[in-house]
C-alpha cells in the first residue's frame, strides 16, 4: 500500500489531521492542519536515519515557516463576507 501511494505522488501519511477535519465537518467550523514531514518511510530495515534532526533546518527553515503560517491563519479564517 505504501509503494502504491508513494508511486502515485503521496509524500505524507497523517492520521491525526483526519480527526481534526472530521471534527470540523461535524461542527461546521474551519480547520487547518500544518505538517512537518520529519520521518521518512524506508522500504528496507536499516535504510538509514529517520527523522529531521538538523538544527540548521529547524531554525532557518521550519520555525520561520511556522511563524509565517501562524501570522496568516487569522486572516484566512476571518469572516470577511
Amino acid at each position: 500500500m505504501v509503494k502504491e501511494y508513494s508511486d502515485s505522488g503521496a509524500i505524507a501519511a497523517d492520521m491525526e489531521s483526519s480527526a481534526l477535519f472530521a471534527f470540523g465537518l461535524q461542527k461546521k467550523i474551519n480547520i487547518a492542519s500544518v505538517s512537518v514531514l520529519s520521518d521518512e518511510i524506508h522500504k528496507d530495515e536499516g535504510d538509514g536515519p529517520k527523522g529531521l534532526s538538523d538544527k540548521e533546518v529547524w531554525f532557518n527553515l521550519v520555525l520561520p515557516a511556522f511563524r509565517m503560517i501562524f501570522d496568516i491563519l487569522p486572516e484566512v479564517f476571518s469572516e470577511s463576507d
